[in-house]
């Protein structure tokens, strides 16, 4: 059996569905840039906010300092997810196959490879998902792997844009007004980042204080409008993401997702506790990609490259996906993270 060569088996990566929630990459980092070298680099001009001076018109206009800009370099871990192609199985029945079998041998095996591949891409779309998270949550991001030294990628997002409430101004407690937070911390983010909060995401626990501290028909209007997402995210669809309303100037989300971790326990990729103030547009989010240092993928930046091949002595076929991920956010300040209960 000949190995698929790699254009084919990126035209079958190409065809199968993402996953299918891809809430924070979906929101936050739309765009894409590749790089083939081995850095990722961005340029980040501050603007200040100085007024123009008054001078008398018979006064030669004043000279202003340049602001300059700031480089940033990043180096992308990789993913490597890889799986065998069992040959036992080209021989049995496959899952939706008619009793008795009615593919063959390299049908199943074109079929399994496909099955394998797309597997793969949800593993590595889930961790785009799971990296995108933590840099609105947290402002940075923290990789580690079993071969890999732990790096935290830290995108300079300020120390004030992560909070936790003590105790006596929790929400829930008595004399607490969460909408108050909210106003607060849009302020902080505004002056920060120039841009107002558009969306807010609350973890179960936090909307529950919410919902229970606020009069929503007074403050929110819950009619479902436009969905960010091509699913269905009204409340009650039991979705991990649900709209929950607008007050007008933002709109209000819950978030309630998971993925498993490498011993497959269940992880919340946000924590209940946890409220998050962000404006995707402001925040200007990229997923970036390094160069594949394969030469069978010719060392292209490619989102995901997969490759297939056999082993000669004990013979077997592998399927191998890589991918060379970062998500990158160009003003980290117009996110904001307050945990708000205990």
């Amino acid at each position: 059996m000949d190995t698929y060569s790699s254009a084919t088996l990126l035209g079958v990566v190409r065809t199968l569905k993402p996953t299918q929630l891809n809430f924070w990459l979906s929101l936050c980092f739309p765009r894409v840039v590749t790089s083939t070298d081995k850095t990722i680099d961005f340029d980040t001009v501050t603007r200040s906010r100085r007024m123009a001076a008054f001078v008398a018109p018979t006064v030669a206009g004043k000279v202003q300092m340049s602001e300059g800009f700031s480089t940033k370099k990043f180096s992308p871990a990789y993913v490597k997810p890889k799986d065998i192609v069992d040959p036992n199985h080209l021989f049995k029945r496959m899952a939706g196959e008619a009793y008795g079998g009615t593919m063959s041998p390299e049908q199943r095996r074109a079929a399994t490879i496909a099955d394998l591949l797309g597997t793969q891409r949800e593993m590595i779309e889930r961790r785009w998902e799971w990296m995108a998270a933590q840099v609105v949550l947290n402002g940075s991001v923290v990789v580690a792997g079993d071969e890999y030294p732990t790096v935290t990628v830290d995108f300079g997002r300020a120390a004030g844009h992560t909070v936790a409430l003590g105790s006596g101004s929790r929400w829930g407690e008595s004399g607490i007004v969460p909408l108050d937070n909210i106003e607060t911390w849009s302020e902080t983010m505004f002056q920060a980042s120039g841009y107002a909060p558009t969306v807010v995401v609350m973890g179960s626990s936090a909307w529950t204080a919410f919902r229970n501290s606020t009069d929503l028909s007074a403050k929110l209007d819950i009619r479902k409008g436009t969905s960010m997402l091509n699913i269905d995210i009204g409340p009650g669809s039991g979705e991990a993401v649900q709209y929950r309303g607008s007050d007008g100037a933002r709109e209000y989300w819950t978030y309630n997702d998971f993925y498993e971790d490498a011993s497959g326990t269940a992880t919340r990729m946000m924590d209940p506790r946890d409220v998050v103030l962000l404006n995707p547009a402001g925040l200007d989010g990229v997923r970036c990609f390094g160069a594949i240092l394969d030469p069978r993928a010719g060392y292209q930046a490619l989102p995901i490259y997969s490759k297939n091949w056999i082993a000669e002595d004990p013979a077997a076929e592998y399927i191998m996906s890589q991918s060379a991920p970062l998500m990158v956010p160009g003003r980290p300040d117009a996110s904001f993270k307050a945990r708000v209960l205990a």
